[in-house]
């Protein structure tokens, strides 16, 4: 008999759990949140639908995988190995102490974002999405967290996200990290 008043109150509990998720997610529940939390909420609401509609109406789209890995090209002790670019250092066992010198010869020279927003905006596309740091931890903007990051710690000393999206902004393409 203790097993069936154990079930008996599991699923009374689940009931519960149940009701309440059904009350926290009902249309009156959010009209209560929006009172709460004011005018801030409601704008907020219609800035994500505007974003989401940006997405659902920009299928076609540029996305960048670029990082710190993009320098070797594939590339490791003079073989090229294709398709592993941004995983080069785990699948190719480049140790930590030599990966983490990549940044000292990290210098994009050619890097220019008007030329790449024109680009994709003359093709058509809606938005850019870019990698702005990847696993192997480095970021491509300029971050107080961690001095792995393309301002800190290359010579070259400048935040591309920065300028990509301020270069997406002037020409009204969408721009996401």
């Amino acid at each position: 008999t203790k097993g069936k008043v154990r079930a008996h109150m599991m699923t009374r509990l689940l009931n519960s759990c149940l009701i309440a998720v059904l009350l926290l997610a009902s249309p009156s529940s959010s009209q209560e949140m929006d009172k709460m939390w004011g005018e801030s909420v409601v704008k907020l609401r219609a800035d994500n639908a505007q974003r989401g509609q940006l997405f659902a109406e920009g299928n076609y789209a540029m996305f960048i995988h670029w990082g710190l890995y993009s320098q070797l090209a594939n590339k490791v002790d003079g073989k090229t190995y294709y398709g592993i670019a941004e995983w080069i250092m785990e699948r190719k066992n480049i140790p930590v102490n030599q990966y983490e010198k990549l940044p000292t010869f990290f210098y994009p020279i050619a890097y220019d974002p008007a030329q790449w927003v024109s680009m994709v905006k003359k093709a058509g596309m809606k938005y850019i999405t870019i990698t702005s740091k990847h696993h192997d931890g480095f970021a491509m903007y300029h971050s107080k967290a961690c001095k792995f990051n393309v301002v800190d710690a290359t010579p070259w000393k400048k935040d591309p996200m920065k300028d990509l999206a301020a270069a997406c902004r002037e020409e009204g393409l969408g721009f996401g990290f």
